[in-house]
């Protein structure tokens, strides 16, 4: 058997193939005419032989793979191909506007891995700058101190910038959440203040109360009257916490007490598509 025949023949195969895919997505999703797929097609294919050609830009010492132009003309024309045949294949697939469609009701719903997104990305990334900053200022021995870098941190991240933003910490920027009245007015600073502060200030402080005060009872048998005393009402606190986080997500679509007694909601703001 021919091995260098085989090679021969399979290499080029494979390489139209290989954009055939990226020909149908510009004609499909994005409506390009056959021209400009080609000349993406060319784009694409010139950059995947340059970054051969440069050593994955200057990562390995030298190129690991020749620049060939058969591979250049081969790939643009897998690309065309793809612009061709798209017209016979849409009818298995959703329009463009259906897709829009369908990503705008789902961008609509503020929905509590969205929210997780935003606090997880405020803790880490705005938490690290925050702490820089600090540290920049003179201010990084106190923030030594766990409870007063947590008071700082809370009070810039999200207390002082939702309420210069309007109701956006970074993270919610990020994800498109604002913070507004239930109405759909925007919160007032008061709403802001109150809300944030029973979260980060309240309902999370609880729960660490809670496992600190757990560990010293039960783990390191510090059993003293006020120390039961209060585990007991922390405890009480978390249930009710977890109560509502249940009834929360089950009954309310993420609408927890903390926006029941600042009158306050979330919303999206991802826009509707145009056309």
């Amino acid at each position: 058997m021919d091995t260098g025949c085989e090679t021969t023949s399979v290499q080029p195969f494979f390489n139209i193939i290989l954009t055939i895919p990226f020909g149908v997505y510009l004609r499909y999703y994005f409506k390009q005419p056959i021209r400009k797929i080609i000349l993406y097609g060319f784009g694409l294919s010139l950059f995947f032989e340059l970054t051969e050609l440069s050593g994955l830009y200057g990562i390995y010492p030298r190129p690991y793979r020749l620049f060939d132009v058969d591979d250049l003309i081969l790939n643009t024309s897998g690309a065309f191909v793809g612009g061709l045949i798209t017209p016979f294949l849409v009818k298995a697939f959703p329009t463009r506007e259906q897709i829009d469609r369908r990503s705008y009701d789902q961008g609509r719903k503020v929905t509590v891995l969205r929210r997780l997104v935003a606090l997880i990305f405020d803790y880490l990334v705005v938490g690290t700058i925050v702490g820089i900053f600090l540290s920049l200022v003179g201010l990084d021995k106190l923030t030594e101190n766990a409870y007063f870098s947590y008071f700082i941190s809370t009070l810039i991240i999200f207390i002082i910038i939702p309420v210069l933003t309007g109701g956006q910490t970074i993270g919610k920027k990020v994800v498109k959440i604002r913070i507004t009245q239930k109405s759909g007015k925007p919160a007032g600073i008061g709403q802001l203040i109150w809300r944030q502060v029973l979260i980060y200030d309240g309902a999370l402080p609880i729960l660490w109360g809670f496992n600190y005060m757990f560990v010293e009872v039960f783990s390191k048998m510090h059993q003293s009257q006020i120390n039961t005393f209060l585990l007991g009402m922390l405890g009480l606190l978390t249930v009710f916490l977890g109560l509502n986080f249940i009834w929360g997500i089950g009954f309310k679509h993420g609408y927890f007490f903390y926006d029941s007694w600042a009158n306050t909601t979330q919303i999206s703001e991802i826009k509707q598509p145009q056309g």
